[in-house]
């Protein structure tokens, strides 16, 4: 079970719901606090791995918009390990700053497994970084189709010439589906960095 789904478990049975109680259609969003706690305890991980490894990060963020990077700068120390990142919301923008190509937007869309691990290469090398996480997805509330519904993300992680790509589906209002997103960012670079500095 994903962090997101316990979580947003958890939230529904500390609600108090009924047993006998007709199933809601609408999963809840997790409890916005503990996404909060979460989100930056896993950025200060990041930052005290980063920094024990000697390694430099960059963050390539569509949906969230820099809220990645943004939790990576409240943590003292950051700047030993990051020096840049990128908001490139637009497919333009994702061809301009991250190398995405064009025939990758055009057959699997901006919202994809093969976008985001363009992205995070795309950023690790612009800016010469070890690591690179990448976000990308549809955070609503329009644009969401049955294909590609409203809550899906796929966030990416370069290291070592390697990209691990995990494909979520949050819940939530649009802020909910961004908070969950960055946490999830910052915990798949945590587990990445941690597997590869064994």
């Amino acid at each position: 079970m994903k962090e997101t789904e316990r979580i947003a478990k958890e939230t529904a049975e500390n609600a108090g719901d009924a047993e006998n109680e007709a199933p809601r259609r609408e999963i809840p969003a997790p409890d916005a606090a503990e996404v909060e706690r979460r989100t930056r305890k896993y950025a200060a991980d990041c930052v005290e791995l980063l920094r024990k490894n000697k390694l430099t990060v960059t963050t390539a963020e569509s949906c969230t918009g820099g809220m990645v990077g943004s939790r990576l700068v409240d943590v003292p120390g950051c700047s030993d390990v990051y020096a840049e990142g990128y908001i490139t919301y637009s497919n333009k923008a994702k061809r301009k700053l991250l190398n995405v190509s064009k025939a990758t937007l055009r057959k699997y869309d901006a919202v994809s497994r093969q976008t985001a691990r363009e992205m995070a290469i795309g950023a690790a090398f612009a800016a010469n970084a070890d690591v690179a996480v990448s976000v990308t997805g549809l955070a609503g509330p329009d644009g969401g189709t049955e294909k590609r519904p409203v809550g899906l993300v796929f966030i990416g992680c370069y290291m070592d010439d390697r990209v691990t790509v995990e494909e979520h589906h949050f819940h939530g209002s649009r802020n909910e589906i961004r908070a969950q997103a960055a946490m999830s960012a910052l915990k798949l670079m945590k587990s990445v960095i941690a597997e590869n500095t064994k």
